[in-house]
Formats: C-alpha cells, structure tokens, sequence
C-alpha cells in the first residue's frame, strides 16, 4: 500500500504530538512493507526522515500540480492529512480532495484537537502578560473576550466561523478521524452534522515502543513531574503551581520536588509566578533533547490543560510507572484513565479535590505503586502494533467502498 501523509512542516520529534504521532504510524506501516511518503508546506530546522521512500515541498501556488502529478507517479492509496493550521486546511484540503475524485485515492482528515477549543479564552493575567512581552494584541483581546462573554454571547460572535472551519473536514474527506466517540460527537454537534458513518475513531499510539518494566518502580523518587509546552493558554500550568503552593504550605511533604520540563512562551511568566507564590522544592528544567530520565524518576505526573486532543503525555507517563492526575477538561481522558484504577481524575477546576488527590498519592506508597503497575498494563492497549493493526483495518475498509462504489 502506498500511504501518503501530508503535514504543515517537514516532520520534527521536536515539534510536539501530531509530528511524534506521524513519525510513529509512518515507521510502522515501512517496517510492515508499506510505502510511506511525506508532502509538507514549510521546512523544520531539525527534520525526522523516517522510512519515507520520498519527501515532496509543496510550493505556495503549484500545489494543485504537484500533487495531482505525485498521487498518479506514486500510485497513492491512501492520503493521511495531519494539518493543524486551518490556513492550510483551507487552501490543501479542497484542493487534495477535488484530486483524488475519480481516482483510488482516498482522503482522511485527522483531527488532534479538542473540538470546542476554538471558543475557549485565556487567562487574563497571562493575555496582559503577551501583549507586554509578544505583542499579537488582537489574538489577546479576543482571549480576554472569550474568557469574559457568557457561552450564548460567543456562540452568536463566533459560532457561525467555526462551524464552517469544522465543516471544511467533513466536507473535503473521505473519512474524518476523531480521537474517541465522545470527541466525534462533539465535533458533530459544532458543525451542525450528524455523527454518521464517515466519523472513525483512532486513539494514539504510545510514543515509546516499549514493554512497561515493573522494576522501575523500585528506582523512583518523591518527585511530581510536568512535561509540557510552557503554554498557559491550553497548559494551564498556574493551577499546577496553585496546587504546589498549598501542599508547600501543608508542611507535610518538603521531602518532594516538583519538576516542571519544556520550554515555550509562558516559562518566563510562570517562572516569576512561581517566585511570587514563595514555592518551595520547584524546578524549572526548560526545554530539553530527552525527558525519559524524567519519567524513569518520578512517582506522579501533573496534568492540568485546559484543553487536549488525546495527551500524549498521560500514556508516555503510564509507560514509565508515572501515576498521572489529571483535570477532567477534554472528552478522550476516559480512554486513557479509569479513576484510581490507572491514574486519578479530578473534575476540572477543583483545586482543592486537585490537592487532597495529590497529597493521597504522595502519602500512600503502597496504592500510588498498585494505581503505576495497574498503568503499565492498560497502556499496552494502545501499542504502536495494536494502533496500527485498526489503520490499516480502516484502509482496506475505505479502499473496498471505493471499489463497491465503481461498481
């Protein structure tokens, strides 16, 4: 089979979840004997090249050609969108989709996002601190908007916008892909669409192909872990540092370290938050090239976003014996976390359920050790084999239409 993903950029490790999920499905589908190729907009400092039998750089005006010439040379199968930005989804989605019509190819729209996040603001405090520091004073303003309207008012202002950028998927795809029933129907409900058959859920697959290691449990320190983009927008990491302030306060765990890894807009801003909450036993690592020595050490990992398409960070920490906490913020958490059976969720933005919740695991070795090993295993459900195995299931099922329809 001939598999062709397009993305933004020249795929990157360093460039976040969607990339490390197109990596990930791309070197399966070669080590299984398949052709994967890559068409993207812009170039990466720092690009991953896979098993891909051949890059295309799509041209800004020629991309029409390009890929109507490549789809007919590499005989493509199947094309796998993983575009984010909707000026992309714009301007490449109709245009692949008008040229796969009256061809074998067929088109599939992934979706990594939280639908509703479009309509979700920020902070207010962090908005002013970007329009000091980065400027951008239209997209902060209409932040500070969405934070401040009540839901009907931003339903009516921008409701209109956003069904049709949802729209755009559905209407330019064989196949729109969803990370779970529950975010699909969500997606539905936005755009104005029924939750039809060309609607497929696909959870990710974990990031690190590996056997969970019981042992590592024996090596772990009183360490609380955060993985993220320093992004306060979706991140929400000052309800983490909240969270630290009143457990610093408890005086009952000053034997614990909580680490915060990643680089990104908002380090600076939370890093001067944390100074102002006088938090005691922080760190702040930044940005850097491997964080497995991270989850090989800590006990527990923080999750606080105000909004996630899946987290790849909940199953990479699953993987290591990291018991994750997470806010209930965003539909696909159920499929990663049962309660206190393989990682605890908490209703979001309770601060105080999010603090009793973490001081219990720090306290309670014997169940924070059950709820790691019991991570270990659920987390095998979303192997990169066990993932892959429902792609190319769903392939075959896209490609056998298609013949059904020619008929």
């Amino acid at each position: 089979m001939n598999i062709l993903f397009v993305t933004e950029n020249e795929i990157s490790q360093q460039l976040g979840g969607t990339d490390r999920i197109t990596i990930t499905l791309a070197n399966e589908f070669v080590r299984r004997g398949h052709n994967c190729y890559l068409a993207f907009c812009r170039r990466s400092e720092h690009p991953d090249r896979c098993g891909f039998k051949e890059t295309l750089l799509l041209q800004d005006g020629q991309e029409s050609e390009q890929l109507t010439d490549f789809l007919s040379i590499a005989g493509i199968d199947i094309i796998m969108s993983n575009l984010v930005d909707i000026k992309y989804k714009r301007r490449l989605l109709p245009l692949m989709y008008n040229a796969t019509r009256g061809t074998k190819t067929r088109l599939i729209a992934c979706y990594h996002a939280m639908p509703g996040e479009d309509l979700l603001g920020n902070r207010i405090l962090n908005s002013i601190y970007r329009i000091r520091h980065f400027g951008q004073l239209r997209r902060n303003l209409k932040d500070i908007a969405l934070t401040l309207a009540p839901r009907p008012l931003v339903m009516k202002l921008f409701g209109g916008k956003v069904r049709a950028k949802y729209r755009l998927m559905y209407d330019n795809s064989d196949l729109l892909v969803v990370l779970g029933e529950k975010a699909g129907r969500r997606y539905a409900e936005i755009a104005g669409l029924p939750y039809d058959s060309k609607f497929a859920d696909m959870p990710n697959a974990n990031t690190y192909d590996l056997t969970p290691d019981p042992e590592i449990l024996k090596d772990k320190k009183k360490e609380v872990l955060i993985v993220a983009r320093m992004d306060e927008k979706a991140k929400r990491l000052s309800f983490a540092l909240k969270v630290w302030q009143r457990i610093c306060e408890s005086g009952k765990f000053d034997d614990w370290t909580l680490r915060l890894v990643g680089g990104g807009p908002d380090l600076n801003y939370l890093i001067r938050m944390a100074d102002r909450l006088a938090l005691d036993n922080i760190v702040f690592e930044g940005r850097v090239p491997d964080v497995l020595k991270y989850y090989r050490s800590a006990s527990i990992f923080m999750l606080t976003s105000s909004f996630e398409g899946w987290a790849l960070t909940v199953t990479e920490s699953q993987q290591f014996g990291v018991v994750p906490v997470a806010l209930d913020s965003y539909p696909s958490l159920h499929t990663l976390i049962e309660n206190r059976k393989d990682g605890v969720i908490v209703p979001d933005n309770d601060l105080d359920a999010y603090t009793d919740e973490l001081m219990w695991l720090m306290g309670n070795t014997v169940a924070r050790e059950k709820i790691a090993r019991s991570g270990m295993e659920s987390v095998q459900r979303f192997t990169i084999e066990k993932v892959a195995d429902r792609w190319l299931e769903l392939f075959g099922q896209l490609q056998a239409d298609n013949k059904e329809q020619e008929i």
